[in-house]
């Protein structure tokens, strides 16, 4: 599909009066996908990184805290969004000229931008083109055999298909589509003498603050791909408003993690143990909940945490006005 014909599918999207989140088989090859159906926005998710219960967070909002959110921690999708002119880059406005589009006004320029797990959002290959546009005509093809909402694609176990070849819909059968929670990694410490021996340190009266996401900075990727965006933790001690550690890895499975939780266990056997770990966010408690229940500290999710983010910012903020590391 080219550019041209994208662009030509969005205009007919956005004219069908459905708005909200439509799940559906694609049969290009058959693949679920869920559309986030906005008037300015078209987002195509793919399922095997992303449930219907991400789904329903990314309707609510798309960030958390500001720039600090866990969206590249799970994101899989292709995206055409109606931008201000301002937000655009030097590709934009060269694809909205060659496609010989008039944009005028806020919220009238389009860009198209492909997510993927850990990267940063980047620009359409031919397969992300064909999959955005195939989703955008299934939605207006979905929308022509009457007033089907979100809420009406899905029955005795069977959700609704779309050929793309002719435009038939038809139900089919699938497997379970209940929604299902993230696939959280998991740390856990089987030496148990360094966890007894943790476990005697003494309790402290204050508690610490904890969060493991995506560094908001990507590092340089692959020449003409997606700059990755680092793993980090970072981890605040509240009593004294120091951080205690912040340790940044450019790798997104296995030994990164294991090191997250050995940082934790050596500030433990530094300092002593925590009275509560207030984590930022799922993966964090997720990531650090099992060893905490064995050293004995009490683990929970915290979205008010002052001191973590106010510490994320003052780091962000230096990094804009040292983007080369002159200090």
């Amino acid at each position: 599909m080219t550019n041209e014909e994208l662009f030509a599918c969005f205009e007919a999207y956005r004219k069908i009066e459905i708005r909200g989140i439509m799940v559906f088989v694609l049969e290009m090859p058959p693949r679920l996908v869920y559309v986030k159906i906005q008037a300015d926005h078209a987002m195509v998710v793919l399922p095997d990184r992303a449930s219907f219960r991400m789904m329903e967070y990314i309707a609510r909002t798309a960030s958390s805290k500001g720039e600090w959110n866990d969206l590249p921690l799970y994101l899989d999708a292709v995206t055409l969004s109606m931008n201000d002119r301002e937000m655009l880059d030097k590709d934009d406005y060269a694809l909205i000229k060659s496609c010989g589009l008039r944009c005028r006004g806020r919220g009238q320029w389009p860009s198209l931008r492909r997510y993927r797990v850990g990267f940063m959002p980047w620009y359409l290959d031919d397969e992300d083109r064909d999959l955005l546009g195939t989703a955008m005509r299934a939605v207006c093809r979905i929308a022509k055999h009457g007033s089907l909402g979100p809420e009406d694609l899905q029955k005795d176990g069977k959700i609704l298909a779309v050929n793309p070849a002719d435009g038939s819909v038809r139900w089919e059968k699938v497997g379970d589509l209940s929604p299902k929670e993230m696939d959280y990694p998991v740390c856990d410490v089987e030496n148990e003498l360094e966890l007894q021996r943790l476990k005697r340190k003494p309790r402290l009266s204050g508690d610490w603050d904890v969060a493991v996401q995506a560094f908001p900075f990507p590092s340089s990727g692959e020449e003409g791909g997606a700059p990755r965006y680092p793993m980090m933790l970072i981890l605040i001690d509240e009593d004294s408003d120091t951080v205690l550690d912040l340790a940044i890895t450019e790798q997104w499975e296995g030994e990164p993690y294991l090191n997250f939780a050995r940082i934790l266990l050596a500030k433990i056997a530094e300092h002593g143990r925590p009275a509560h770990l207030l984590c930022a966010n799922t993966r964090t408690l997720a990531l650090l909940g099992t060893l905490c229940g064995k050293l004995g500290v009490p683990a929970r999710q915290e979205s008010d945490l002052p001191q973590l983010y106010e510490a994320l910012d003052s780091m962000l903020n230096f990094m804009r006005e040292h983007p080369d590391g002159d200090e």
